[in-house]
């Protein structure tokens, strides 16, 4: 049978107007029969969607985007160092922890560095505790006093392990350096942002919207861009 050709058929009565392609064969080969979405073929037709071409976001809306984009992987990096940080201080330096609620805050990181250990802070005395407060700007008649009392019996709650209180208190140190140098990234990320937002043709808009502030209004407009023709719906 060697250069003919050979058909596959289905059932007769499965079709009614079937298209089918006949390949040469060789004696080995088999012939597929191909059928198309004749008139009887009453089965599901898949859509495929129309393709749009959308243009793309203009230059304003890219530098806003990218900007946000670099200032929250800053933050992600920050939020990485504060808790191995505060476990550091678990283990030598409980008073500092009870000190300061916030260590997302420079301040804190500013009295590790100041005071690095108990033996440290408490021979500085009152008066070095009370310019540290002032200087960054945590002097408050509500908090001060509470404070101090704590600076004042930090050696209590100390560990008597001299070799943990060294290695802890230079881990401290060192997770207090890329802490600096992340806050001081992200005060100038924030400084690039604000006019960036404030030039873009969409501010008022997104600034309008309810809990959007300083710093969620540019991350939503760089987020959801200037061009609507990218949603298919309001919905999307």
């Amino acid at each position: 049978m060697e250069g003919q050709s050979l058909v596959a058929s289905l059932p007769c009565c499965l079709l009614t107007q079937p298209r089918q392609c006949v390949l040469p064969i060789g004696p080995l080969d088999r012939v597929i029969r191909v059928v198309g979405n004749g008139a009887g073929d009453k089965g599901p037709q898949r859509r495929v969607p129309r393709r749009r071409h959308v243009r793309p976001e203009d230059p304003q809306t890219q530098l806003l985007r990218r900007l946000c984009r670099a200032e929250i992987g800053l933050i992600e990096q920050r939020t990485a160092f504060v808790p191995q940080l505060q476990q550091a201080l678990h283990e030598y330096y409980p008073a500092a922890l009870e000190a300061f609620d916030d260590w997302t805050a420079p301040a804190a990181w500013e009295f590790v560095a100041r005071f690095p250990t108990p033996a440290a802070l408490v021979p500085a005395g009152p008066r070095r505790w009370q310019k540290f407060l002032h200087v960054q700007r945590l002097y408050c008649p509500t908090t001060a006093e509470k404070r101090l009392a704590i600076f004042a019996r930090a050696a209590e709650f100390a560990s008597p392990s001299a070799a943990v209180t060294t290695a802890k208190s230079l881990l401290a140190l060192t997770l207090v350096k890329p802490l600096r140098t992340l806050a001081a990234q992200l005060k100038e990320y924030r400084r690039r942002i604000a006019p960036a937002f404030a030039d873009h043709p969409e501010a008022d808009i997104f600034s309008s919207l309810p809990g959007g502030g300083q710093k969620l209004a540019p991350r939503l407009l760089g987020a959801s861009g200037a061009n609507r023709a990218v949603f298919a719906s309001a919905e999307a």
